[in-house]
């Protein structure tokens, strides 16, 4: 028996509220880095993988050495929703000066 076509507010109405922010479990970028590193022997694209190995290991190094950054405060995070904007917004948003000390690590380590 085929399923019926929802109509509009039936699925909002069903669905379990989606959690604001989901963090790793562990670090993607360690996960990543092993995975490829498993698959580079005897592969075709050996190099390829050994390298974006390296630059995955290099990604979590500077991950985990990153300070904690600060997140928009109460009073912009319910300024940006009465406005529909967005509170991490590309366009305007100070970047803390530690990713380029993260970006150094992952070229220097690259």
């Amino acid at each position: 028996m085929p399923n019926p076509i929802l109509q509009p507010g039936e699925i909002e109405a069903g669905a379990p509220p989606a959690p604001w922010l989901k963090l790793p479990e562990s670090s993607p970028f360690a996960d990543r880095a092993k995975r490829l590193a498993a698959l580079a022997p005897g592969h075709a694209l050996d190099e390829f993988l050994r390298f974006t190995a390296a630059l995955s290991e290099a990604q979590h190094e500077a991950y985990s050495r990153m300070p904690t950054v600060a997140l928009p405060s109460a009073e912009v995070l319910d300024l940006c929703r009465a406005h529909a904007m967005p509170p991490l917004n590309a366009a305007n948003l100070e970047r803390d000066p530690q990713w380029r000390a993260a970006l150094r690590h992952i070229l220097d380590q690259s």
